[in-house]
């Protein structure tokens, strides 16, 4: 795809062995026969054929991305893991606060805010 995009937007502007490559990866992706032996450097680029402005669109337009349709989002699995537990949940909130503060090494937190602070809303 990022090789068709170069092509289409910059091909004047690249290197001819860079050019080369890009339509050979083009080209190969769209099961289209070599446009270049390797013995064709010495030719004019204007007499060498290309790939034209829709096999390229064609490259561009492609769907690479493919949904997994069973990936299940972190946030998902780390609530999985904690289950109905309240105070496994308990402990998990202490800990992420202990790693937040030693990681980000915040200079300023609300009033009344620490490790140990209730997890409940409310709570002691």
């Amino acid at each position: 795809r990022s090789c068709a995009l170069a092509l289409l937007r910059s091909r004047e502007k690249m290197p001819k062995d860079k050019v080369l490559e890009y339509e050979r990866v083009v080209c190969q992706y769209l099961n289209l026969p070599p446009l270049h032996d390797d013995d064709d450097d010495e030719t004019d680029d204007k007499e060498q054929p290309q790939l034209t402005k829709e096999q390229l669109q064609q490259a561009i337009d492609v769907q690479y991305q493919i949904e997994n349709t069973s990936f299940i989002p972190g946030a998902d699995l780390v609530v999985q893991s904690l289950g109905e537990d309240d105070e496994k949940i308990e402990a998990f909130i202490k800990e992420w606060r202990r790693f937040f503060l030693e990681t980000s090494k915040p200079r300023f937190l609300p009033v009344g805010w620490g490790v140990d602070n209730s997890v409940v809303c409310g709570g002691d």
